[in-house]
């Protein structure tokens, strides 16, 4: 890898993802990010809400270019989005 194919704080991203609340979802979020180039910097659990988990993904990426692909990545798997409700605490 060379040095402007490695991930950089330059190019960080944080999304937000919405996903059941079932074992095996992370890592399968972090492999879509890995193959969009990014490197996952952090992940912090917002809430869990009705089987739902929120989390938000800090991602580096070593270009713009890159940061677009992970979003895209993870933008095509197949969960449901998440809803708030009016008492869902933010």
């Amino acid at each position: 890898m060379g040095l402007r194919d490695r991930p950089s704080a330059q190019y960080e991203i944080t999304m937000r993802l919405a996903y059941p609340h079932e074992p095996g979802w992370i890592a399968k979020i972090a492999g879509l990010i890995a193959q969009g180039g990014g490197a996952i910097r952090a992940i912090d659990l917002v809430q869990i809400h009705q089987g739902q988990s929120l989390r938000d993904y800090s991602i580096e990426c070593p270009s713009t270019e890159h940061a677009t692909r992970s979003c895209g990545a993870c933008g095509s798997w197949k969960a449901s989005p998440f809803t708030p409700s009016p008492t869902t605490p933010f």
